[in-house]
């Protein structure tokens, strides 16, 4: 394995195994020291950027645009919620309306019959 001058000769499976080894541990250590300065840099930035907002006068009126912001996208995310809400339990009315309307054609023998998929302001028109 080592000859007389002190180099070690290793088997490519050895050599293999090694530089295996050692690229993942620099990867490693490449990916931390990334994360770290990324997490500086952004610390960074929004303590110069806080400070400029601050030197500005521009501070209150940011955190009232960012909380207007917000109060926006919950609105809209609640109107959506909403809306689907609304529309499911205009579904279930109906159906339960075309339910008894077709309980009712049943017994008194009434030509038209309505299927689950018809809206309401359908059967009011026909």
């Amino acid at each position: 394995m080592s000859k007389e001058d002190g180099t070690i000769n290793l088997s490519d499976k050895k050599v293999k195994f090694w530089t295996d080894l050692i690229n993942n541990e620099t990867d490693d250590k490449k990916r931390a020291l990334s994360r770290n300065l990324e997490q500086k840099v952004d610390d960074n930035a929004d303590n110069k950027f806080n400070e400029m907002l601050k030197e500005l006068k521009l501070l209150k009126p940011y955190q009232d645009h960012e909380t207007s912001c917000k109060e926006l996208e919950d609105f809209e995310n609640q109107k959506d919620l909403k809306l689907q809400s609304l529309k499911d339990k205009k579904r279930s009315t109906c159906s339960s309306i075309i339910d008894l309307y077709n309980r009712q054609a049943k017994i008194h023998n009434w030509e038209t019959m309505y299927d689950e998929d018809w809206d309401i302001d359908e059967v009011k028109r026909s």
